[in-house]
């Protein structure tokens, strides 16, 4: 029962400090005196160095090895004092979205593909069996037939074009035929 009420004192106290627009560092360090914990024993508690609990606390995260570290000791020195730390560590991102320092996401190059396909292909070795197989008999297989031999074309008479009479039309079937029921 105390557990359920600690933990709606530290939900209420997390949205009231967001409210307040404080930094990362004010609400820890805030936190952590408001418990009269000492940042040695902090630094104890969660394997972190005392100058990164202090960094975070004057927020000066460029003092940290990298963002994706500062973001992970931001949650874990949180969650240490009782706080939220994902929810701190997202205040992290909203508040430094362009320090990250991230590389644009890039499209990877078409050989990327190919050795992915390659990768793919020599892991399975029966789908490339299959695959050579396929490709053997498309090669061998004899397409056409074997009447007309392949160097000469065939001779069709010079036809000279000549005005079409409707005189000259004859009907593919017998007029005298009668025409199917349907």
């Amino acid at each position: 029962m105390q557990e359920n009420n600690i933990n709606m004192s530290q939900d209420f106290e997390f949205e009231s400090v967001t409210e307040l627009n404080e930094t990362i560092g004010q609400i820890i360090n805030r936190s952590r005196l408001g418990k009269g914990i000492k940042i040695e024993k902090a630094a104890f508690e969660t394997k972190l160095k005392i100058q990164y609990l202090q960094a975070i606390e004057n927020d000066d995260f460029d003092s940290l090895p990298a963002p994706i570290y500062a973001k992970n000791f931001i949650r874990i020195y949180a969650n240490f004092l009782g706080l939220d730390g994902i929810e701190v560590s997202k205040k992290y991102d909203s508040t430094n979205i362009g320090i990250a320092g991230l590389p644009p996401r890039k499209k990877p190059a078409f050989t990327y593909y190919v050795s992915l396909l390659f990768n793919f292909l020599f892991r399975h070795p029966f789908i490339l069996l299959g695959i050579v197989v396929v490709l053997i008999i498309l090669f061998f297989y004899p397409s056409g037939s074997d009447d007309i031999e392949h160097d000469e074309l065939p001779s069709f008479p010079s036809a000279t074009l000549q005005p079409v009479s409707l005189d000259d039309y004859q009907p593919v079937f017998d007029l005298n035929e009668p025409l199917p029921k349907s």
